[in-house]
C-alpha cells in the first residue's frame, strides 16, 4: 500500500497504529511448497540452535566510489532467540587496523543480526513484491545438502542467489545483485555445526528492551509524547510492520517504527522533544550525540542515515535505500 502525503494527517498514535497494522494482511499460499521453504526461511534462525565460520563481502559502489571489504566471522545462536557473532579477521578492504574493525563490527552485532542478511521477514509483503525464478535445485555449502532459490524483486532493482539448508531453513548463503545484475554483497559459510557446544557463550545483551506499541491502549502515555509519524512511504513496496517503545536513557523513550519489503528493511526513531547526550537505540548505527537541528547524513557500507532535530523531536531514519527516500520519509512526518 502506498502511503498519501494526507492519509495519515489527522490520525492520533492510537488509530494510526491500528491502521498501519491493517497493511500486508492478505492471504498466503498456504498450501504451496513455496510458501513451505519461504516460512522455513523466515523462522529458522531463532529457531535453529548452530554455530559456524562464514565469509562476508560487500562489492558496494557509493557515489561512484567502489568499497570493498571481505571479513570472517563466527556466529553461535541457541534455539531459543539468543546469539552472538564474533568477527574474527578482515580479509581485505577495511579502513582501519584489525582490532578496530572487529570493535566496529561487535558494536553492530545487534543490527547486523537482525537486518544485514537475507531473510524473509514478512511473508505476505514479501510475496507481493519478491518472485522465484527457480527454485529447489540442491547444492552443497559447508558440507550440506541445500535448497537454490533465485529471488528477484518484481521491480528489478534486487536480485538474490540463496542456499537454504534442507533439513533447518538457514540461509548458508546469499550472493545480491543490483538492478544491473553487478554482484553487491554476499554471506557464505564456510563450516557450520547444528550440534555446537555451548559452555561458557556470551550471548548478545540487548540494551533496550522493545515494547510493543500495536497493542497498546494508550501509546502516547508510554512513550510520554505524541511521535511524529511518518505520511508517505519512499517506496510502496514498503509497509509498516511493527511499531515499539525503547528507553532513551534519559527516563523518556525512542518511537521505533519499521517497515519492509518483504526483504529490506527500513527503521524510523522519533525521542520527542530533543534531549542532551541521548542514549541511541542498539544496534542503530550513530555519530556524534550533540545534534544540530538539522538532519545530517552518514553512510556505513549500504546503510544511510538520516540523524537531527525536527521540531524539536530528535529523528534517526536508517536503511539501505537511498538519501533521498529517507529525507522523503522524515519528510513527510513533518507535513
Amino acid at each position: 500500500m502506498k502511503f498519501g502525503f494526507r492519509q495519515l494527517a489527522g490520525y492520533g498514535l492510537i488509530t494510526a497504529l491500528a491502521f498501519m497494522g491493517s497493511c500486508g494482511e492478505r492471504s498466503v499460499y498456504a498450501n504451496s511448497e513455496v510458501a513451505d521453504l519461504l516460512n522455513q526461511v523466515q523462522n529458522a534462525p531463532s529457531l535453529t540452535v548452530h554455530s559456524g565460520v562464514r565469509k562476508v563481502d560487500s562489492f558496494y559502489n557509493l557515489s561512484g566510489k567502489d568499497e570493498t571489504v571481505s571479513y570472517r566471522e563466527e556466529v553461535i545462536t541457541d534455539g531459543e532467540g539468543h546469539f552472538t557473532i564474533n568477527p574474527i579477521e578482515v580479509l581485505s578492504g577495511a579502513s582501519v587496523d584489525n582490532e578496530t574493525f572487529r570493535f566496529l563490527l561487535k558494536s553492530r552485532e545487534g543490527f547486523n543480526w537482525r537486518y544485514r542478511d537475507f531473510l524473509v521477514r514478512d511473508l505476505p509483503t514479501f510475496l507481493d513484491n519478491y518472485k522465484l525464478r527457480s527454485w529447489g535445485r540442491s547444492v552443497l555449502v559447508a558440507g550440506r545438502d541445500c535448497y537454490e532459490l533465485d529471488v528477484i524483486r518484481k521491480d528489478g532493482s534486487s536480485r538474490w542467489e540463496v542456499a537454504m539448508d534442507a533439513a533447518t531453513g538457514i540461509v548458508l548463503s546469499y550472493y545480491e545483485y543490483d538492478g544491473q545484475d553487478r554482484l553487491y554483497s554476499s554471506m557464505v559459510y564456510e563450516s557450520v555445526d547444528f550440534d555446537p557446544d555451548l559452555t561458557g557463550v556470551t550471548f548478545h545483551q540487548a540494551n533496550n528492551i522493545e515494547l510493543d506499541l500495536k497493542g497498546a491502549q494508550d501509546p502516547v502515555s508510554i512513550l510520554g509524547f505524541d511521535p511524529l509519524l511518518p505520511k508517505l512511504l519512499p517506496d510502496s513496496a514498503f509497509r509498516f510492520v511493527s511499531a515499539t517503545a525503547l528507553d532513551n536513557g534519559n527516563g523518556g523513550a525512542w518511537a521505533k517504527l519499521e517497515y519492509t519489503d518483504g526483504v529490506q528493511t527500513i527503521l524510523y526513531l522519533d525521542c520527542g522533544l530533543a534531549l542532551p547526550q541521548l542514549s541511541v537505540p542498539a544496534g542503530v548505527f550513530a555519530p556524534a550525540q550533540n545534534m544540530e537541528e538539522k538532519l545530517q547524513l552518514f553512510r556505513a557500507g549500504p546503510v544511510t542515515v538520516l540523524q537531527g532535530s525536527i521540531f524539536g523531536h530528535e529523528i534517526i531514519a536508517v536503511g539501505k535505500v537511498p538519501q533521498l527516500d529517507l529525507q522523503l520519509l522524515v519528510e513527510s512526518a513533518i507535513q
